[in-house]
């Protein structure tokens, strides 16, 4: 199976074997069928799943003719029917590439075994925004895509000022420079520099232990090195204190000034800081119905990171049906049109229903256009 199906981003592949037969050192096994795999060297490193598979096989493995040559360590044996557990990593290729099942085979000195297909990881789902079941089958490498693209208002009163709200997670770094376009936008009014609002949303949470008033270990976190560089981060103790993230490093959080507290121990949350990574303002198109957010020239987006910000249109003097809101990449990295999916009822789907003065109508459980349940007015898409 495998960790991560995102272009571009690190992935751990992992590896169950069994044999009916007591393997020697003059074995050599080979996994088969790897022309998708994007390798940084000719050599990779095998790391154990668990302690019985440690000292078995050698710490390096071989790439040769698109299969990688797994070496029995010299004096050690692979013992007949027990599994081994291990994994090694790669860099996904930024293309998309389908699933190919690897096959397996073993070269000894007295036998041989046979090619075979692998049973591939149909079942887990990874640990990353957006993971579905078929991810984590061997070398499937999903298409550039916001696994997360969803969009809603404050209001769908006619000519009122209606706040938008975006939530995004792309599966691939953005890098800056790059356009974030929103096409669809018909019918409403907005300022040709409009001003993005940001509101953060929670990346991660968890325990920490406190290394010094400067540096944080989080007890619990896969990801890879400056990956929260620029979010901010809350530490909960006796108190709560907010910081950023200037360095993050095998684990440890470096924050951008020293904490208060003499805890050793707590709790933390990370947020996102879309406009640290973001301009500020965004460019309106009114003849093509199209916001344009640019990425800072030092900044990206971050692959399975959830960003979210708003920005405010005054609704249109017509009644009009909800909106098909798409959003694509344009830049080093690009990403087709996609449909936004509406998170809280019909986007921008105006209404002239008028109730008179003072209405008020009771609370009630409704369905809108979503998957949610929402609890609120209904004529007003609250």
């Amino acid at each position: 199976g495998q960790s991560n199906p995102s272009p571009g981003s690190k992935n751990n592949l992992y590896l169950t074997l069994a044999a009916n037969i007591q393997l020697d050192s003059d074995c050599q096994i080979a996994v088969t069928n790897l022309a998708a795999l994007n390798l940084s060297s000719r050599n990779l490193t095998l790391y154990d799943f668990d302690e019985g598979t440690f000292g078995v096989f050698d710490s390096q493995l071989s790439l040769s003719s698109e299969r990688i040559v797994i070496k029995i360590a010299n004096g050690a044996v692979m013992q007949s029917g027990k599994p081994y557990k291990f994994f090694f990593q790669v860099i996904n290729n930024v293309e998309s590439v389908d699933w190919v099942a690897p096959g397996i085979f073993a070269n000894c000195s007295r036998f041989q075994i046979e090619e075979n297909v692998m049973n591939s990881d149909y079942i887990s789902i990874p640990n990353i925004v957006g993971g579905n079941r078929g991810d984590a089958r061997p070398f499937y490498i999903s298409s550039p895509t916001f696994v997360l693209r969803e969009i809603s208002q404050s209001t769908s009163t006619i000519g009122e000022k209606n706040e938008i709200y975006v939530t995004l997670a792309p599966n691939i770094n953005i890098p800056g420079g790059s356009h974030i376009i929103f096409n669809g936008l018909q019918g409403v009014i907005l300022e040709e520099a409009t001003r993005i609002n940001e509101t953060k949303v929670t990346v991660t949470s968890g325990t920490f232990a406190t290394l010094n008033q400067t540096a944080i270990q989080l007890l619990a976190t896969d990801q890879e090195d400056d990956y929260y560089i620029g979010c901010e981060i809350l530490v909960f103790t006796e108190s709560v204190e907010s910081r950023y993230v200037v360095a993050f490093k095998s684990g440890i959080v470096f924050v951008d000034s020293p904490l208060l507290t003499s805890q050793s121990n707590g709790s933390f949350v990370i947020q996102s800081k879309i406009l640290s990574e973001i301009e500020a303002i965004a460019h309106w198109n009114e003849s093509e119905g199209s916001l344009t957010i640019v990425i800072q020239a030092d900044g990206r987006m971050r692959s399975n990171m959830t960003y979210s910000f708003a920005f405010q249109v005054t609704n249109g003097l017509r009644e009009q049906e909800a909106l098909s809101i798409n959003v694509s990449v344009d830049g080093d990295i690009s990403i087709n049109s996609g449909l936004m999916q509406s998170a809280a009822g019909g986007i921008l789907n105006l209404t002239i229903l008028d109730h008179g003065q003072d209405f008020s109508n009771s609370p009630l459980l409704f369905m809108g256009n979503t998957t949610s349940c929402l609890c609120g007015d209904r004529a007003f898409d609250q």
